[in-house]
């Protein structure tokens, strides 16, 4: 498959301005669980980033329905070619994020993901998700490659994520602003805004990642 043709079936890619790679985003108004966090105050959801600054503007929007509608199209007919696409565009990429907008729409969904991982091995692959039902309900069916880092990441600023949960299925997690003794802060606030040659959040060996609020 050529690179035009599989950036056709996917939708195209996007590329995270702080991010030292690209990423796979989708619309922030239809996460699961997001959208009823969103309307609680002092969650991370209220404060998204992903529902403000360039998310908005046209152009961005109806490239993030665009994926969302070609992902949804591979999950309720045959993933193959959704999953050959990422394997010709990422042959050349050492990591690779999931959703810098949005979250995960079903197991099918997580299970594509697990399979891209799989068929990906020399790409290390990061999800952050508030998805924590349908991870966990997962993971204690099937195993999770060691190049995907799972991270559960905290619905409430300043509160905990689901730790013990975690640990017990092998993921991570994120928190926002909370600071604990086993946080590692983001420090890309610190670098105009990149992440520098930091990759924390692709090394599971860092459990917590904790980010400012933006």
């Amino acid at each position: 498959m050529l690179i035009k043709d599989a950036l056709q079936v996917v939708g195209g890619l996007s590329k995270p301005s702080k991010m030292p790679c690209q990423g796979y985003s989708i619309p922030a108004e239809l996460c699961n669980v997001g959208s009823k966090l969103r309307n609680i105050e002092g969650s991370v959801c209220s404060k998204c980033y992903a529902m403000k600054g360039m998310y908005v503007f046209k152009n961005v929007k109806n490239a993030l329905m665009t994926r969302y509608e070609k992902l949804s199209h591979a999950l309720d007919n045959d993933p193959s070619e959704f999953r050959l696409a990422f394997k010709t565009l990422l042959k050349k990429h050492k990591y690779f994020r999931w959703h810098d907008s949005g979250d995960l729409i079903n197991e099918k969904h997580l299970q594509m993901i697990v399979d891209i991982a799989n068929e990906n091995k020399h790409c290390k692959f990061w999800i952050p998700t508030r998805e924590f039902k349908l991870v966990t309900d997962y993971f204690k069916k099937h195993s999770k490659p060691k190049n995907l880092i799972v991270r559960l990441s905290a619905t409430k600023i300043n509160g905990k994520a689901p730790r013990q949960t975690a640990k017990k299925y092998g993921l991570t997690v994120s928190e926002v602003h909370s600071k604990t003794t086993d946080s590692n802060e983001c420090p890309a606030y610190k670098q105009d805004g990149f992440c520098g040659d930091c990759r924390n959040c692709w090394n599971p060996k860092v459990f917590n990642v904790s980010y400012p609020v933006h």
